[in-house]
């Protein structure tokens, strides 16, 4: 590669880092612990999960189900409940060809979905149409409503009641923040549920004959890879 080349290629790269690390020094943990809490809060009360979003977000909400579902999990409890809305390339196309693109998530949210689910929202502009309907569906249907956005206050924002908004304009830079997100939500939430499912040592002294039955796993869950 030529000198200049190199030199341009190298200023690029210090600057996508720059505004990268910039974008993460500026993201609000509070913001993320909350996240995770709701995520918590949703396995406990046997509620689900719809995540949903568009293009490099599509994909970051798929992962992110992916890690929910098996990295998130731990022996003995029972696991969160996580879906993405645009796995099903039939149903998404089917909805956007024959009803609009804007109904993809919203017309799936009016089908699945029940008062007191989870919904995620993951947009850099925060105002695509089909996400801005799917937020507003989320929030006349009883759903609460987590919003993942690049800097913006507008579109999905407002009618989320978590924002999780990323300082930046190159969507490159909002879409590793999103996952850097997810990645620390699902291992807050997976540490959380490590502490619950530590139990007190075993009595050495003989159990009674009339004592309760031993306590059997719902779910068994092997560790993550």
């Amino acid at each position: 590669m030529p000198t200049d080349q190199a030199n341009g290629g190298n200023r690029q790269l210090e600057s996508y880092l720059g505004e990268l690390a910039r974008a993460l020094a500026l993201l609000d943990r509070s913001a993320v612990t909350r996240y995770a809490e709701q995520l918590g809060l949703a396995r406990a009360e046997g509620r689900q999960v719809f995540l949903l979003g568009n293009g490099g977000s599509s994909a970051t909400a798929s992962h992110h189900v992916t890690d929910l579902l098996k990295t998130s999990a731990v022996p003995d409890c029972a696991p969160l409940r996580a879906f993405c809305l645009s796995d099903s390339t039939p149903l998404t196309t089917a909805i956007a060809n024959d009803i609009a693109y804007e109904e993809v998530f919203a017309y799936q949210l009016a089908a699945y979905a029940r008062p007191g689910d989870l919904v995620v929202a993951l947009s850099c502009s925060g105002t695509s149409p089909n996400v801005v309907r799917a937020g507003d569906m989320a929030r006349r249907n009883g759903q609460r409503l987590v919003a993942l956005t690049g800097d913006t206050a507008a579109g999905v924002a407002p009618l989320a009641d978590l924002h999780i908004r990323v300082a930046s304009s190159n969507h490159g830079v909002i879409e590793d923040v999103h996952m850097t997100v997810c990645h620390a939500a699902s291992q807050l939430l997976r540490a959380d549920l490590e502490r619950q499912s530590i139990r007190p040592a075993r009595d050495a002294s003989p159990r009674r004959e009339d004592g309760p039955p031993p306590q059997t796993s719902l779910v068994n869950v092997p560790e993550p890879a």
